[in-house]
């Protein structure tokens, strides 16, 4: 930014038009956000019945897991969390695995990197260690997914909220604005519509 200034490109007039444009665009988007969010209200049964007319588009395309992923430094480390977590001796340890969780989460079968691979080769519950670069890795399988079964609605909860919550800003904003230009007279010159 610095050296740009010093070569005059905050005193650019395409630049600041464009700048000018944008920030207006942005006062626009904030003032209709804050003066439709408050009109807006999806329920629970609006998500309900959405999840139902549209349960085929929440059909698993690959298969899923959803797992707990711990990261070590030594194998040995990994091969005691990796009983705590088989025999679930978790509490009142030296060693928890919860120190040592990295994260939860789904993952896709079709996008694995090689160190979740063993993953779906197995029917553990435990995969691991795994080692890598990084260290050790383990995983604790939750939950597995088959494809062509239905995500549930407690996984597509929060997607269908934003569809219905555009669907509704579109209309309001639409509506919003009509009646903002009923109260201005606008000549829309023929020729060019």
């Amino acid at each position: 930014l610095k050296k740009a200034k010093e070569r005059g490109f905050d005193k650019d007039s395409s630049l600041i038009k464009k700048r000018d444009v944008f920030f207006k665009d942005l006062i626009i988007a904030s003032f209709l956000k804050q003066s439709l969010d408050s009109n807006i209200i999806i329920s629970k049964e609006n998500i309900l019945t959405y999840y139902k007319k549209n349960k085929t588009s929440f059909i698993r395309n690959v298969d899923e897991v959803f797992i707990e992923h711990y990261l070590t430094s030594n194998v040995s480390l990994s091969k005691t969390i990796k009983e705590k977590l088989i025999t679930n001796e978790n509490e009142n340890s030296k060693t928890s695995a919860v120190d040592y969780l990295v994260e939860s989460r789904f993952i896709k079968k079709d996008r694995v990197s090689p160190v979740f691979k063993k993953i779906f080769e197995t029917n553990k519950p435990i995969v691991g260690p795994i080692k890598t670069n990084k260290g050790y890795h383990l995983f604790k399988i939750i939950k597995k997914h088959k494809k062509g079964s239905y995500r549930g609605l407690d996984l597509v909860y929060d997607e269908i909220y934003q569809r219905l919550y555009k669907k509704e800003e579109r209309k309001a904003s639409l509506f919003y604005l009509d009646s903002i230009k009923n109260q201005f007279e606008i000549y829309i010159n023929p020729k060019y519509q």
